[in-house]
């Protein structure tokens, strides 16, 4: 009697969509997070090092200078290879596992949990109104 143009989705179906989607959001900001803290520190003692080989009169200071040099040196490298390491999307089979085994035990699920069901919530208010629409323009007829 009725045709509503909803396309029918399992419940698995769509939950795996919406965590993909909250994943991919999520881990981009961890990405620029991780990327910026590890980068902005490689370059603060990058800057040091540098600094402290350049004024650098006797070898004690040069030692500080290459060892500081150094230590931003890694943290830089470091941050590059986090920003690489960490994937765009979450493995949906690995996060129900985990939900499943421990529950929603780390801030990460727990975040992604709520930003699908937020974003269920949202569809669902979309589909009563069009539904709404729908009803209301039946009845004019």
């Amino acid at each position: 009697m009725f045709d509503f143009d909803y396309e029918e989705k399992s419940a698995e179906q769509r939950e795996k969509e919406l965590f993909e989607k909250t994943s991919k959001k999520q881990n981009k900001i961890v990405k620029r997070i991780l990327t910026g803290v590890f980068c902005g520190l490689g370059g603060t003692y990058l800057a040091i090092g540098i600094i402290a080989l350049i004024i650098s009169e006797d070898l004690e200071t040069s030692i500080v200078g290459y060892v500081f040099g150094g230590i931003g040196l890694l943290f830089v490298i470091l941050g590059i290879i986090l920003h690489f390491a960490i994937p765009n999307v979450g493995n949906y089979e690995r996060y129900k596992k985990t939900v499943d085994t421990f529950g929603y035990g780390n801030s990460f699920n727990l975040n992604t949990k709520l930003e699908m069901l937020t974003e269920e919530n949202k569809e669902l208010k979309e589909r009563i109104e069009s539904l709404e629409k729908k009803l209301r323009d039946l009845e004019d007829k």
